[in-house]
Order: C-alpha cells, then sequence, then structure tokens
C-alpha cells in the first residue's frame, strides 16, 4: 500500500475510514496540512501559499475596506476563519443617512 497515488480533496468533510485518514495524513504531500476525523469523516487543511499570498491577500482586504467605508457600505471581515459548522448566509446592508 505504500506505492498507492493518494487523492484526497481538501478544505472539505469526506467519508473515510480511519486508517484512509491515518494514511493521508502521513503521506509527505500534507507534511504541513492540519487534519480532523470525526465520526467517520475526514478534513484535510493545507496550509497558505506563504508571505507572497498573504501580501497579495492584505491588498485585497485593504481595497475592499476603503471601497466599502467610501461607500457607505457596513462590512463584517473574517481573516483566516476555519469554520466547523455550516457558514450562516452573509448579508451586506447600506447605511441609510437622512
Amino acid at each position: 500500500m505504500s506505492d498507492l497515488q493518494l487523492k484526497f480533496i481538501s478544505d472539505a468533510w469526506v467519508v473515510a475510514c480511519w486508517d484512509e485518514y491515518i494514511q493521508v495524513i502521513e503521506s509527505p504531500a500534507c507534511e504541513k496540512a492540519k487534519g480532523y476525523y470525526y465520526d467517520g469523516k475526514m478534513r484535510v487543511e493545507m496550509p497558505p501559499v506563504g508571505n507572497d499570498h498573504a501580501s497579495d491577500h492584505s491588498i485585497v482586504i485593504s481595497a475592499i475596506s476603503i471601497f466599502t467605508a467610501v461607500k457607505g457600505i457596513n462590512l463584517n471581515g473574517k481573516d483566516c476563519c476555519s469554520p466547523h459548522s455550516a457558514p450562516a448566509t452573509v448579508t451586506l446592508q447600506r447605511n441609510r443617512y437622512i
């Protein structure tokens, strides 16, 4: 079994047995990944790309923040969040001043 090529879906809960989970987590491709196993399902979260990715992400967050501030749009942002339940519906509301 050591010669098997592992294929898995990251950042999603997938039905798997414990042995499959251990095989995925112990593979060299998942050296820096976070793994979770619960109730017959596994989840593997891959780490962010690195400094360049973080810099690009910061520019996007800043641009969106400035745009929403100028337009008077309420903004509730989450950065580096790992939700453990189904995400809630997000609704943006515009402030109306009379």
